[in-house]
């Protein structure tokens, strides 16, 4: 008699699903990372406990992998159903560090048919490790799935922060493609989604512009929005622009204009129109491979990495410059201290949900700090009682200086 694991169930249940071409999903929660107080038998016991209601109420398998991480295997709407659940888990562990650095990371998203290999690899390793992958492997049904995602669920809706020492404003919305979002509806892990991969989906998805024009139109403030560079040459752009309510800049990709031929016409036509446009780095590295003094953007949106206020290039204007993805209250302070003012990411969350939830008439009944975790996605947005007000706040305070 064979003694059965977890990891050799769990791979059973793969096989037998990929052999019988059954749509499936894996939820892969990432408990292992976490500090070893918050793994100790008691905390997991109390997980498998806040897990288990999940099994009542649809059909799906859980495995607890000798490694410490956690495998949910389901039917495709188990990410959906097991929401609630996994919220729960994170308001146990919200004083973990992992848990508070990765917020919605703290699980993977797999299609079971799409990386039945790759997770049969992982679950045979001796540490549950995910290799390397060939996506050209899995490429066709990617294609297959980006059809069918709606760009509003793949795309950010974060809030840019202007900020002085006498003043904090809202500026505008950024409407980019979301790297982890796309990870999730795609089914595919955070890792094989890059480069090429990763510009091919957004370019399949953002070819249906016109199904964006409403969600626009009814945001209050300005907005930032990702264009296709191919895009801002048909007549379906300058129909889009005529029906804008509100103040709109185009943003592009400056990893794809380096490698689209149609990039100097788009550039050609923004100008001559008028139009106000971003170019927007996956990147900072690339930003060396970018001559700002050619394409003349009206506005830069880099994510933060180390050495960003040495490599900007002298001739980049630090006032036309959003720093995205900061997370560090000491970055902050010294981009603050180098000249730059306009800023997004989790820091910028952590001061407007503190903001929304002192301003909000809900607010003081509200648990402490709920707002911030919401802004942050570490807690359901759907645990906001007032979220009309939450999606319309606008700051602008007056402070000492």
């Amino acid at each position: 008699m064979v003694y059965q694991t977890q990891e050799t169930q769990a791979k059973e249940v793969i096989e037998r699903l990929k052999n019988a071409g059954a749509e499936s999903v894996c939820l892969w929660l990432h408990t292992s990372q976490l500090h070893p107080d918050n793994k100790n038998p008691n905390k997991m016991n109390m997980i498998a406990h806040l897990l288990k209601p999940l099994t009542n109420t649809t059909v799906c398998r859980l495995f607890f992998l000798h490694g410490g991480d956690i495998l949910i295997i389901g039917t495709p709407d188990i990410r959906q159903k097991s929401d609630a659940y996994i919220d729960r888990i994170r308001r146990v562990l919200s004083t973990d560090a992992f848990v508070q650095a990765v917020g919605s990371d703290f699980m993977t998203t797999y299609s079971v048919l799409l990386h039945a290999d790759l997770l049969l690899s992982a679950l045979t390793s001796a540490k549950n490790d995910m290799p390397t992958q060939d996506i050209t492997a899995v490429w066709p049904q990617v294609s297959e799935k980006t059809n069918v995602v709606s760009v509003t669920d793949v795309m950010t809706n974060d809030v840019v922060l202007g900020l002085t020492p006498t003043a904090k404003q809202t500026i505008c919305r950024l409407y980019f493609p979301d790297k982890n979002k796309l990870a999730g509806h795609l089914q595919m892990p955070l890792f094989s989604l890059t480069g090429q991969v990763l510009a091919e989906c957004i370019r399949t998805i953002w070819k249906r512009n016109t199904d964006l024009f409403r969600h626009y139109n009814e945001n209050p403030l300005p907005a930032f929005i990702y264009f296709n560079v191919s895009d801002i040459t048909t007549s379906g752009f300058d129909l889009f622009m005529q029906s804008r309510t509100g103040k709109t800049v185009i943003c592009l990709s400056a990893e794809e204009i380096l490698t689209n031929s149609n990039a100097f016409s788009a550039f050609k036509k923004l100008h001559a129109n008028r139009v106000e446009w971003a170019l927007i780095f996956t990147h900072g590295d690339n930003l060396s491979l970018i001559d700002f003094s050619k394409i003349k953007p009206n506005y830069i949106c880099i994510p933060f990495f180390d050495d960003l206020i040495e490599q900007l290039p002298d001739n980049a204007d630090k006032n036309s410059v959003i720093v995205t993805g900061l997370k560090s209250d000491k970055d902050l302070l010294e981009l603050l201290r180098n000249g730059f003012s306009y800023f997004q990411g989790p820091v910028v969350n952590l001061i407007l949900g503190a903001s929304c939830q002192q301003k909000c008439p809900y607010g003081d009944t509200c648990t402490e700090g709920l707002c911030q975790r919401i802004w942050t996605g570490k807690i359901n947005k759907n645990q906001c009682v007032f979220p009309d007000f939450r999606n319309r706040f606008i700051l602008n305070e007056r402070g000492e200086a």
